[in-house]
């Protein structure tokens, strides 16, 4: 649980981004509502709709005091007792509990307090959209340490340093925005708290606006990417990057917990998240667990209970398991909990009524402390594109409502039942997968392109709980790590695959920080088993050779997809291998399997492979959910009439073992 609570600073990076796609599709519509409610021992406090006043009252709803300003004023928490009103250029400490203010700064013109109670930062920003400039700021006395125009945002801190993200601005005129700039060579800059000068700098090239970072340690955490993420592990001490994992999808809100990182990772679904718990530095997977909510951009850990919120609606759940034990979809505004209730401002759209409300965390059951009416802005144009994109989240939502209906009525695969299905991750149009399990415990498995088998594997299963496992006759898996991979293949290519260990290992030796596509090729070459005028001596098992296979970046780099694999890369490849040759069940693949049946049709499929000693899915999750009735349905169960002929002919004439 936060000791402390997380200030809009931390999470400012996902929101922004956030509302500058919206005009993409929509936009954010604030309607009036009370400021984000303060809490102090028994006292709650908060600015009214039109931010003339502060209001104070106790967990009853009684009034404490009330203050009444001429002008609109920002209010910000600035410890546990105590908070800052900033109204024009002058700014005012304010007690919590008695309400009494204590002039304390007057401001340069256009400087606007940003306070990170977490933290420990107060910056000031410039609030014209033209000027990058900031002041570092003693966060106690306010008084300036230095300034500097290199700040975009505030990234992470430390009590020696202050991490943002910095770039050249580059300003464009767009249809919707008369201002907007985008960022080009973004860099991450740690700056000395003391004078600002810059430390360390490490580059991000132009695609990894959404950046976000958590210290735990020594060590600082960057997640950069929202839709095909990364993290970095670095050496907050000199900017050493001592630790890179690629995402599946993308690095949402992140924390630290007992040492280790908590990240909010972008799942399959519009609505899924999987919240991943991660060894520093190695970040290695410690714990998983995947949750489902209309939004997600920020998270709040509060045992036992996790929250997470966006614009329109917040979720609790139970972190264990992911269950949801509510959710509650309208604009809401809070600070991270620190017991078993939240205090929220919420807005009540249809009866025009702005509230300060309790919420129970463990089941969302809630009592509203105060209320008033407001009076709705005129609805801007915008406010229709909004609509539209509520309409199409709506039916969004509904075809994933009813295949989940779908999933629950889904039952086990009986022994001896023939399944097949289209092999959607695959890129290949056509390609099936085709799956017998034989009462007599074997197993024969096609996989067809076309209604043309084209692969057949066959051995033995059995069931270990609630998974299935099969173990090859001949087959074994490919080793992958990152961009990296070996295509394993038969048994007899384990000792083959020591010798590539090791070649890695004598090219690593040689001291270089990058390796080429071909470098990675040549490895292979560097065998005694295969000389580059002697190829065939690699033709093991009917497979043609064994090199590592550096992926593309495609969706990270366009411009150059094949940049080099780094030596973490490398070195994550030989771990893998080393963890791979002492596995005694190389040839063993344990799966699950299960069938998603409707009235009709027994079509809606999902097989998950899991590879030894790992924890988590690595090879593929195919779910066809294709309509019960469409051509393509039709076209499916013709390609798997004709595997099931084509296989039949393969067993008939193939010698047995």
């Amino acid at each position: 649980m936060n000791k402390h609570p997380r200030r809009w600073t931390a999470i400012a990076p996902l929101l922004l981004l956030a509302i500058l796609t919206v005009p993409a599709m929509g936009s954010v519509y604030i309607f009036p509502n009370f400021g984000e409610p303060m809490t102090s021992g028994g006292v709650i406090v908060f600015t009214s709709p039109d931010s003339k006043s502060i209001v104070a009252i106790d967990r009853n709803g009684t009034p404490v005091w009330t203050k009444k300003f001429r002008k609109p004023v920002f209010l910000q928490r600035r410890d546990a007792s105590s908070a800052l009103i900033q109204q024009g250029r002058v700014v005012s400490v304010l007690d919590l509990a008695t309400g009494t203010t204590e002039r304390v700064l007057r401001l340069p013109a256009h400087e606007i307090l940003s306070v990170g109670v977490r933290r420990n930062v107060v910056l000031g920003f410039d609030d014209r959209f033209s000027v990058r400039h900031a002041r570092y700021r003693d966060p106690q006395r306010l008084e300036v340490h230095w300034e500097s125009d290199l700040i975009e945002d505030l990234v992470a801190t430390s009590p020696e340093l202050i991490v943002v993200k910095s770039g050249r601005r580059e300003y464009e005129n767009l249809v919707w925005s008369k201002t907007s700039f985008q960022l080009r060579d973004l860099k991450v800059l740690a700056l000395e708290r003391s004078t600002g000068a810059i430390r360390w700098s490490i580059p991000l090239g132009d695609s990894d606006e959404g950046v976000r970072g958590e210290l735990v340690g020594p060590y600082l955490v960057l997640g950069t990417g929202f839709w095909n993420g990364s993290l970095q592990v670095i050496d907050a001490r000199d900017g050493t990057v001592v630790r890179r994992k690629a995402l599946n999808r993308g690095a949402g809100d992140m924390d630290q917990v007992n040492g280790m990182l908590v990240l909010l990772d972008k799942g399959e679904g519009l609505d899924e998240n999987v919240v991943r718990t991660l060894t520093v530095p190695e970040l290695d997977d410690h714990a998983s667990v995947t949750i489902h909510s209309r939004e997600s951009l920020v998270m709040m850990q509060t045992a036992p209970r996790l929250v997470t919120h966006g614009f329109y609606s917040a979720a609790a759940f139970d972190p264990a398991t992911g269950i949801r034990l509510w959710e509650k979809e309208r604009q809401m505004f809070f600070e991270p909990p620190e017991g078993d209730t939240i205090v929220a401002a919420v807005v009540e759209e249809r009866n025009a009524r702005a509230a300060i409300v309790e919420i129970r965390i463990a089941d969302g059951v809630e009592r509203t402390l105060h209320s008033e009416a407001v009076t709705a802005p005129a609805e801007p144009r915008q406010r229709v594109s909004q609509r539209i994109e509520e309409w199409m989240y709506a039916a969004e939502e509904a075809i994933a409502s009813k295949l989940r209906r779908v999933r629950e009525r889904r039952r086990r695969l009986p022994v001896g039942e023939e399944l097949c299905f289209q092999h959607l991750n695959s890129g290949v149009s056509g390609m099936e997968d085709f799956l017998i399990l034989e009462r007599d415990g074997s197993y024969t498995h096609t996989v067809s392109q076309d209604g043309v088998a084209w692969s057949s594997d066959r051995g033995s299963w059995e069931r270990r709980g609630n998974l299935y496992a099969l173990r090859a006759a001949d087959e074994m898996r490919e080793v992958s790590a990152g961009r990296l991979s070996i295509s394993v293949g038969h048994r007899e290519r384990v000792a083959l695959l020591e010798e590539l260990n090791m070649s890695l290992e004598a090219l690593l030796a040689m001291g270089s920080d990058e390796f080429s596509r071909e470098d990675l090729e040549r490895a292979a070459v560097l065998l005694p088993e295969c000389p580059p005028e002697r190829s065939e001596h690699c033709t093991v098992a009917g497979l043609e050779h064994m090199g590592v296979m550096l992926w593309p970046l495609e969706d990270f780099d366009v411009e150059n997809p094949w940049a080099p694999a780094s030596r973490f890369d490398v070195e994550d490849l030989r771990a893998e291998i080393q963890r791979y040759l002492r596995s005694s069940d190389q040839n063993l693949f344990q799966f699950e399997l299960r069938t998603y049946r409707s009235e009709r049709y027994p079509l809606w499929c999902d097989k998950q492979l899991l590879w030894p000693d790992d924890d988590a899915f690595v090879q593929r999750e195919i779910d066809s959910s294709l309509d019960f009735d469409s051509p393509a349905r039709t076209q499916l169960l013709a390609g798997c009439n004709a595997v099931r002929a084509r296989l039949r002919v393969i067993l008939a004439t193939r010698p047995q073992e």
